[in-house]
C-alpha cells in the first residue's frame, strides 16, 4: 500500500519543517502524513501492508526507552489471571445484559478520564449501549476531583483509580489490565456510533494478518463553540480517517511490537503511536464508515500551541532516526 512504505527521511523532514512554520498541524497525525495514509484509505477500503521491513528496523535508538508492556501477550493469557470473566463483572454491577454470541472475540475497551464527569456518562453509554455485547469496559481515572469516579461507579465497568499519568499513562494502565482479544479505546469526552465494534470487530478479526484497523470519524461541536481555525470545515459532515485512539481498534500483539503509548508526549502519544506503526510495517486497513464521534468544546479545541508543534517535531524526528537506522542496517545486511 503506496500509504505506509516508500517515505523517507527526507519526506519527514520536510513535515518536520510544516510543523515549524506552523503548518500541518490539525488533528491525530501531522497533516502531511495524514494526508497520505488517508489518501490510501479514506473511503475505501486499504489494501493490506504486507510488512516487509527489516526487523532490526524495530530496534529502539539510543536513550530511547522500550514502551514494550511487560505482560504475556495472548488474550487467552491475560484472562487466564484469576480474575472474573467480562459478563461476571458485568452482573456482579447489576448491568443486564444480553449472553454474547460464542464467536464473538472479547473486546477490552479502555477509557481513561481526567476531570471528565461531565462527559463521562455519554462516553460510557455509547459504549455500553452499543450492538456489540462481548465487552470489558476499563475507566482509568488519572485521579480525578469533580466526581469523575463517581460517574464511572454507576455503570458496570471495571474502575481503576492512579495518580494523574496523563492521557498515555491511562491508556497504557488500561492495556496492562485488558484480557480482551482485542483492544479499543475512547476518550471520556467522545462517543461511539451503537454499531462501532458490530462493524469494526469482524473487519478486524476475519483477517489474522492485520494488527490493527482504524474507522473514520467525525467532528461535533458543542453547542455556542465556534469551529476552530485549523479545522476543515467537511470535518463537521463528512467522514475523516480516524487517526485517533477512539477510531483504533487493535490486537494486543500491536502493543507487544512496537510498545505503549509513550508518556513523554503530553499531546500527542497517539500520533507517535501511529507513525512507529507506520515505521515498524505494522499491517493496517481503514475502516470507511463513521464510528467515531469527536466532541469539540471548550477545554480540548485547541491545545497550547507551542506543546503541540514541540512535541510533533519530536515524533517526526524520532521516526526520521528510525528510518535511517533502517536503512543504514539494510545496506549492512
Amino acid at each position: 500500500m503506496a500509504g505506509l512504505e516508500g517515505h523517507g527521511a527526507e519526506r519527514t523532514d520536510g513535515a518536520a519543517r510544516g510543523v515549524r512554520a506552523g503548518r500541518g498541524v490539525r488533528s491525530g497525525l501531522p497533516l502531511d502524513l495524514r494526508r497520505r495514509l488517508a489518501r490510501s484509505g479514506e473511503g475505501r477500503r486499504c489494501a493490506v501492508e504486507r510488512g516487509r521491513r527489516d526487523p532490526r528496523a524495530l530496534s529502539h535508538p539510543r536513550g530511547q526507552r522500550d514502551l514494550r508492556p511487560r505482560r504475556c501477550a495472548s488474550g487467552a493469557a491475560r484472562r487466564g489471571r484469576g480474575v472474573a470473566s467480562a459478563p461476571a463483572i458485568r452482573d456482579r454491577h447489576g448491568g443486564s445484559v444480553s449472553p454474547a454470541p460464542a464467536d464473538q472475540p472479547l473486546v477490552s475497551v479502555v477509557v481513561p478520564v481526567r476531570n471528565n464527569a461531565g462527559f463521562l456518562g455519554a462516553a460510557l453509554r455509547s459504549i455500553l449501549g452499543g450492538e456489540y455485547r462481548n465487552h470489558e469496559v476499563i475507566v482509568v481515572d488519572n485521579d480525578s476531583s469533580d466526581g469523575s469516579g463517581d460517574v464511572a461507579r454507576q455503570f458496570p465497568v471495571r474502575y481503576v483509580r492512579q495518580p494523574d499519568r496523563g492521557q498515555a499513562g491511562g491508556r497504557n494502565r488500561g492495556i496492562e489490565m485488558a484480557r480482551g482479544d482485542l483492544i479499543a479505546f475512547l476518550d471520556s469526552d467522545d462517543e461511539w456510533t451503537p454499531d462501532k465494534l458490530r462493524r469494526q470487530v469482524p473487519e478486524l478479526w476475519s483477517d489474522p494478518d492485520l494488527d490493527f484497523n482504524v474507522a473514520h470519524m467525525r467532528a461535533v461541536l458543542e453547542p455556542g463553540v465556534p469551529t476552530p481555525p485549523w479545522m476543515p470545515p467537511e470535518w463537521l459532515t463528512e467522514g475523516v480517517c480516524g487517526w485517533l485512539p477512539g477510531a483504533l481498534l487493535a490486537r494486543p500483539r500491536a502493543f507487544d511490537r512496537i510498545g505503549l503509548f509513550d508518556p513523554k508526549y503530553a499531546a500527542t502519544s497517539d500520533t507517535d503511536w501511529f507513525v512507529r506503526a507506520q515505521d515498524a510495517g505494522l499491517k493496517w486497513r481503514a475502516f470507511p464508515e463513521v464510528l467515531l464521534r469527536w466532541r469539540i468544546h471548550g477545554t480540548n479545541q485547541s491545545y497550547r500551541r507551542g506543546e503541540l508543534q514541540a512535541d510533533l517535531l519530536s515524533v517526526l524526528r524520532a521516526s526520521v532516526v528510525r528510518k535511517r537506522q533502517a536503512a543504514r542496517s539494510g545496506h549492512a545486511g
